[in-house]
């Protein structure tokens, strides 16, 4: 029976789409009044995304998992960094800790994608 529900699925598992994961510079900042509207403190998980594509794409509340060094965040897209490149992120300090680092390294690689 096993064998038999295995070779059913593997069609819907090969079609699947792949997700799309993201690699770039992750930094932090001191949120406040952010471009999505909303206010936003230090140690909630949100991100800034690079200005090209807040600007380009319709990112305001979407969800984003972060993966870095030490260890993976959820995150919320509140405001928009212009400073940043499309795979970068800036994320509050709370959530460059949790992923990252501590906030004395700066600047961190991490993998990120919308879910």
């Amino acid at each position: 029976m096993l064998p038999k529900l295995f070779l059913l699925a593997l069609p819907l598992v090969l079609a699947a789409p792949a997700v799309k994961r993201t690699e770039g510079d992750i930094t932090f900042y001191t949120p406040g009044q952010g471009a999505c509207a909303g206010t936003h403190g230090v140690d909630d998980m949100v991100a800034a995304v690079g200005a090209n594509l807040y600007d380009t794409q319709d990112v305001c509340g979407k969800t984003i998992t972060l993966q870095g060094d030490a260890g993976t965040v959820t995150l919320t897209v509140v405001d928009r960094c212009e400073a940043c490149k499309d795979t970068d992120l800036d994320v509050s300090p709370a959530a460059f800790e949790q992923a990252i680092g501590p906030q004395d390294i700066g600047r961190g690689k991490g993998t990120w994608v919308f879910v």
